[in-house]
Parts: C-alpha cells; sequence; structure tokens
C-alpha cells in the first residue's frame, strides 16, 4: 500500500469502525466499517502485487483484483436491487418467490421459518401485488410475492 490516499482510506475505514463498535458496544457495529477497510486494503494489496516481479505474485494480485471487481459489482447490484424494491412500482418476478396468496397466517409461518428473527418488510406495488421481504437485502434474504394484502386491509391502503 505505497499510496497515501488509499492508506488514509483504510485508517478512516477501520477508525469508524472501532467508533462504531465502541459507541454501539457491539461486534456487529464494529464489522460493517471495518470490512470496508479490510476490503481497500486487500484490493490495495493486490494492485501492488500485479506490479511485481514475480508472475506468480502478479498473477496472484490479478486474481485477488477480479474478485474484488466482482464484489464490489454484486455490491452494486444490491443497492440498485434494494432501490427498486423500495421505488419500483412493479417488482421483478424472477427476484421473488411467488406465494399466491398471503394471509396473516402466512406472514406468521414466514415470519418463524424463513425470517427466523429478522425483520420482516411489506411493499405494495402496481397490479394489487405485495412484496414480502424478510431481512434487508436480496443476497441475504428471502423474498416473496404475493397477489393480495397479507394484512386484508387492516392497516388501510398503504400504497
Amino acid at each position: 500500500m505505497r499510496s497515501p490516499v488509499m492508506q488514509i482510506a483504510v485508517g478512516i475505514c477501520l477508525s469508524m469502525g472501532v467508533t462504531a463498535g465502541i459507541e454501539g458496544r457491539s461486534w456487529s457495529a464494529f464489522f460493517g466499517p471495518a470490512s470496508i477497510g479490510l476490503f481497500l486494503a486487500v484490493l490495495a494489496l493486490s494492485i501492488g502485487a500485479m506490479g511485481s516481479k514475480h508472475s506468480g505474485l502478479r498473477v496472484t494480485g490479478l486474481f485477488v483484483s477480479l474478485a474484488c471487481l466482482v464484489v464490489f459489482a454484486g455490491a452494486i447490484l444490491n443497492v440498485g436491487e434494494r432501490l427498486y424494491l423500495v421505488n419500483g412500482k412493479t417488482y421483478p418476478h424472477f427476484l421473488a418467490r411467488n406465494i399466491g396468496a398471503a394471509s396473516h397466517a402466512t406472514l406468521d409461518r414466514l415470519q418463524l421459518a424463513d425470517c427466523k428473527g429478522t425483520g420482516m418488510e411489506i411493499y405494495g406495488k402496481a397490479d394489487h401485488e405485495w412484496v414480502i421481504r424478510c431481512g434487508f437485502s436480496w443476497f441475504g434474504g428471502h423474498t416473496y410475492l404475493s397477489s393480495t394484502d397479507p394484512f386484508g386491509g387492516m392497516l388501510g391502503s398503504q400504497r
């Protein structure tokens, strides 16, 4: 890591992780910013390895850099999916499992079986479709499509 900008970026991310962990009094608050700092450190080391005199180190640096690129692209796609879930009028059917007409009992079953303690979010979409998400992101959670309002209109029109 010869670049001072990369060194500063890694240091800032790690210090934000330490600060968040201390203030939040939890390891989970620490690991978010710290994992970004670790990602940047690995990326900087792999870019440096690509300029090495040793061919094995250059190849390893190339593969690690490509892996970092794939992780970064996945993160961008995950953010795009989340924005589309929250703000879109519809939701792509291939990203969710269709469960038909979900009821309040279906929500209870999903909460116990698939959500397992994570939060559940429900979004009303056009054409009377409802997207049910266990967890926050598509990668770590489960997404379902319902053809009816799972609350049966108990909350009023929430579109």
